[in-house]
C-alpha cells in the first residue's frame, strides 16, 4: 500500500524486461490510468527504440555491473510523446541472491527540475553511482 501511493514511478522488471509490478505513480507518469495496465508489458513500451539502444542497454549493464545506478534517462508515454526522469535501478535477488530482474525508481517529471535547481535526490542519499 505505501509503495503504491509513493509519488516516484516504482516498476520491478524481470531478466526477459517485462513488467511484474509497477505502482500508480509509474503507470500515470507513462500515460496510463492504473498500475494494472503496464503489467506484463515490455520495458520498450516505455522508451522509443533509439532509448533502448543508446541509454536502457547501456544503463541496465551498469547495473549489472555495479548492483546500484542512476542516471537521466528517455522516456515515452503511451500517446508517443517523450519526456526525461531520473531513474535508479538496483539489482532484484532472490533467496539465494541470484539475480531474478531490477528494481526501478523514476522520479516525477517535475523532481527532475527541482533536482536541477539544486535540490538533492533520494538516489543521493541512497549512495548510488552516477
Amino acid at each position: 500500500m505505501i509503495v503504491q501511493q509513493c509519488p516516484e514511478g516504482i516498476c520491478l522488471i524481470d531478466r526477459r524486461h517485462e513488467v511484474e509490478y509497477a505502482n500508480t505513480a509509474w503507470a500515470k507518469m507513462h500515460g496510463y490510468d492504473i498500475a494494472a495496465e503496464v503489467i506484463g508489458l515490455p520495458l520498450r513500451s516505455f522508451h522509443t527504440d533509439a532509448q533502448m539502444k543508446q541509454e536502457i542497454y547501456p544503463f541496465l549493464q551498469m547495473v549489472d555491473l555495479i548492483g546500484c545506478y542512476k542516471q537521466d534517462l528517455g522516456r515515452r508515454k503511451n500517446d508517443q510523446s517523450e519526456f526525461t526522469t531520473e531513474t535508479t535501478a538496483f539489482l532484484l535477488l532472490d533467496e539465494e541472491y541470484a539475480v531474478v530482474g531490477y528494481v526501478l525508481f523514476a522520479d516525477r517529471p517535475e523532481a527532475r527540475h527541482d533536482r536541477l535547481a539544486g535540490e538533492t535526490s533520494r538516489s543521493d542519499a541512497a549512495g548510488c553511482r552516477t
